[in-house]
């Protein structure tokens, strides 16, 4: 089979494993150059080989998944990472492609349980051509405590310049604005705001 016109593919289901061979030969066959992809319910334990399905498809633009609970180990970072364009762990820059996913304008995560670092969301909008990026981050409940205070000072800042960035914070059946969140914390812990720029006078979120 072969789909020389695919754009945009989807997915939807209680838990996704990724039949990566099959597509990337699809992929290959067709000669297609998929611009969206839509996945609900893909499977933790299979996030490393969704990077690499990622890497296939240089031409996506618009990207959103949302992930099962975890069971297991399974992180984030490995695709918060490459978005920074940083190489697979274990590989040298020369040894992989130089971006990772260089046209993508929109990306929605949706976390769940699956743990990641703050610290990633920042980077990725302070890599080289990640500055117009629309991005919208959502996960289950979590302890504001648990983000540096330098990270949650990053990720105001990004805002403040105009940055496209949404994190949702689900608690229940609520949705919460999280960078709200944060701001009413910093500001609680002595983050002063003069015009539009942040200092921290205490550290203690």
């Amino acid at each position: 089979m072969e789909l020389p016109g695919l754009e945009e593919w989807s997915y939807t289901g209680k838990s996704w494993h990724i039949p990566l061979v099959s597509l990337l030969s699809l992929l290959e066959c067709s000669s297609c150059h998929l611009k969206v992809v839509k996945i609900s319910g893909l499977d933790p334990s299979c996030i490393d080989d969704f990077r690499t399905f990622l890497e296939a498809i240089p031409s996506l633009e618009h990207l959103s998944f949302s992930l099962g609970l975890s069971k297991g180990q399974s992180t984030l970072n490995n695709i918060l990472d490459r978005l920074c364009n940083a190489p697979p762990s274990g590989t040298s820059m020369t040894e992989s492609a130089s971006q990772f996913l260089p046209h993508l304008r929109t990306i929605d995560i949706g976390a769940n349980g699956v743990p990641f670092s703050w610290d990633r969301v920042p980077a990725i909008f302070r890599s080289s051509n990640r500055g117009s990026l629309s991005m919208k981050f959502t996960f289950l409940n979590t302890r504001i405590e648990r983000i540096e205070n330098v990270v949650a000072h990053q990720i105001l800042q990004l805002v403040d310049e105009g940055r496209n960035l949404c994190i949702t914070r689900l608690k229940d059946v609520k949705e919460l604005d999280f960078i709200q969140e944060l701001r009413d914390c910093a500001v609680r812990s002595g983050l002063v705001t003069r015009g539009r720029r942040f200092q921290f006078w205490s550290i203690g979120f």
